[in-house]
């Protein structure tokens, strides 16, 4: 330690200042290779890399970068890779992997020309270095009417869904207008939940969830072919690389918490430029890209990831993406709403398939043809990267904190506050349990460079945590309105069918609601809680007195569902557990001879949430909300 604190104050007489930048000039450096069509690279939250080749092979690059003899997985089998645009083409590791052992991927299969196939699978449990070939568990399949266009990249967003980009189907031109047609996945960001349903649920606040038309899983809407997107670890936006038609790249970007439902324009507009506006609404109504840039020397954009490592601190903040036929590295940073762009330097030989980020946010660049993967560096300075926040003070809504700067395993760490050493800190986070000034200085002990950063962190206190206190998850069409009320009393309620402090199931409509609760104290800290709120047409429900009020037991339910029914009806009935998305679980088809009855659903492979258990038998129906907890 005496060691560490000497060199740092000999770096900092001439290096101490605060966080600031100049322009990066970004290079790539090699890194390994001895791949086959390399498509893409990521972790699992350790310092393992994950490398995946486009005829069905997932490797593992191990912490001493060498490449795994045996393949996390290889499912060549059942993947079609013959067109340039197929194959296995996406990975992502669910956020609680080292709990679960759950990853996604993305492929085309052997079906027709190559359907889009989205599949869980399992790590083995006695060897993280592999996957189980046979734990397959296919979400969904999307019928592909072409063989090219087929997206393929898939992340979970920070809001813990998993989010899918599907190209438009192919050919050229988009000529099913699929990109513009709500009721196909085609052409799409799709957004899901993996934590619910089975095998998965539609999140509540996806735009189309209450439609009878539209495919719920959409998110956002107008994508060509979004070969590479990624969302940035720090702010949560994303960022979407969308492969133009035959005269314009573009760059798409959506700032985290700003809605859903986006429409991106194509086929309407390439980038800009009118393309194919029949039946379109006018431009302004559609998002615009951040960037384009024209075909000439150019053919298929490469998204990539905006640099949250902690070596080059020029280069933080940069969103950095390429062009499959011209190795240019080129960046877009994000200036408040206004985007800088520069063409940095190239690599030798065309190809760059796929941008990858490590467990510590260093990128890497895959190449398709010749099987290299690079890692990025910036040569306009050696600093590390000392970042604690874009303002001078944070105020935080609590009576305590984690203050954090980007981890580099070749890094120390020194903090301060006002000014005094705080004893005992060489890691890359702080908790911290009082109001001040707090500075952290930076070394690399690989370039023996440093830098600081400072931020003023005022502790507002603990916030009341809100909650709903007389809500319902399900409501009839028809039932009057319900005082809403929630605890701590005095927040804002918002919602469809919210007003005055009331639920008008009614005003609300038949679909799926959130309902919001607002709590702000007296420090300005706001407290939010959600419920979601189904409402149903409800024809003829509990109306019918064959069926009176059941109980379900246990309540919430573990692994079996036990229902109680007072019954009088004779005939056939069916039993059904239904998500709140309307997702249709189990069914069980019963024959009533006029006694009640008591009636057992096995739940064992269904999540833990809210859910209606349904009975019907001809216009009678009866529902009933109860959750599931595991």
């Amino acid at each position: 330690m005496k060691y560490f604190t000497s060199l740092l104050l000999l770096i900092c007489i001439s290096t101490s200042s605060a966080f600031s930048q100049t322009t990066p000039y970004v290079t790539t450096v090699p890194y390994i290779s001895g791949f086959t069509k390399p498509v893409k690279l990521t972790h699992c939250k350790d310092n393992r890399l994950f490398v995946v080749e486009q005829d069905g092979k997932i490797k593992v690059v191990d912490s001493a970068g060498i490449t795994l003899a045996t393949p996390f997985l290889d499912i060549d089998s059942r993947v079609n890779s013959s067109g340039n645009e197929q194959g296995l083409l996406g990975l992502a590791f669910h956020p609680n992997f080292k709990q679960n052992g759950f990853f996604y991927v993305n492929y085309t299969n052997n079906t027709g020309v190559g359907n889009t196939v989205v599949a869980r699978y399992s790590v083995d449990p006695a060897d993280s270095n592999l996957a189980v070939f046979n734990s397959e568990v296919i979400l969904f399949t999307v019928t592909q009417p072409y063989s090219n266009h087929n997206g393929g990249d898939i992340n979970f967003g920070p809001d813990g869904y998993l989010y899918i980009g599907m190209g438009d189907g192919g050919s050229g031109g988009d000529p099913q207008n699929n990109a513009q047609n709500t009721s196909q996945r085609l052409g799409k960001m799709l957004r899901i939940d993996v934590d619910h349903g089975t095998p998965y649920a539609i999140p509540a606040d996806n735009p189309f969830i209450n439609s009878t038309t539209a495919a719920k899983e959409v998110w956002n809407v107008g994508v060509r072919n979004p070969w590479r997107y990624s969302f940035d670890r720090i702010t949560g936006d994303m960022w979407i690389g969308d492969v133009g038609q035959s005269a314009f790249e573009e760059v798409d970007f959506q700032a985290a918490g700003t809605g859903n439902g986006l429409n991106y324009g194509w086929r309407c507009y390439e980038g800009n430029a009118a393309y194919n506006t029949a039946g379109c609404q006018p431009q302004n109504t559609y998002e615009a890209p951040v960037y384009q840039f024209s075909h000439s020397g150019y053919c298929s954009i490469t998204g990539g990831s905006v640099y949250r490592g902690s070596k080059y601190a020029n280069l933080f903040g940069y969103y950095l993406f390429s062009d499959y036929c011209n190795p240019t590295i080129q960046s877009l940073k994000n200036n408040g709403g206004v985007f800088t762009h520069i063409d940095h330097s190239t690599w030798t030989g065309a190809g760059i398939s796929s941008f990858g980020e490590d467990f510590e946010g260093e990128l890497y660049v895959t190449n398709l043809y010749n099987g290299q993967i690079r890692k990025i560096a910036d040569t306009t300075s050696c600093s590390p990267v000392a970042f604690l926040a874009d303002t001078d003070t944070l105020n935080i809504c609590d009576s305590a904190f984690v203050l954090r700067t980007p981890q580099g395993s070749e890094n120390l760490y020194l903090w301060t506050l006002n000014d005094t050493s705080v004893v005992g800190t060489n890691t890359s986070e702080l908790s911290i349990n009082q109001s001040g000034s707090y500075m952290v200085t930076v070394l690399s002990t690989s370039t023996f460079c440093s830098s600081t950063d400072t931020v003023y962190i005022n502790l507002l206190g603990a916030i009341a945590q809100t909650s709903f206190t007389n809500l319902d998850t399900f409501y009839c069409v028809y039932n009057l309105p319900v005082a809403l009320n929630a605890s701590p009393a005095g927040g804002v309620f918002s919602g469809t069918g919210v007003t005055t402090g009331q639920f008008d199931p009614a005003a609300a409509g038949i679909g799926t609601h959130i309902i919001t609760y607002d709590y702000t104290n007296t420090n300005g800290c706001v407290s939010t809680s959600k419920e979601v709120v189904i409402v149903d047409a409800c024809a003829g429900l509990n109306e019918n007195k064959d069926f009176s009020v059941y109980t379900i037991y246990p309540n919430p339910v573990n692994e079996i569902l036990t229902a109680q029914i007072n019954n009088t009806y004779s005939g056939a009935a069916t039993a059904q557990i239904i998500d709140l998305s309307g997702r249709i679980l189990r069914t069980v088809e019963l024959t009533l001879n006029g006694e009640p009855f008591s009636l057992s659903m096995n739940c064992f492979d269904i999540s833990s949430g809210g859910y209606l258990l349904k009975l019907q038998s001809g216009n009678a129906v009866v529902i009933q909300p109860f959750m599931i907890v595991k």
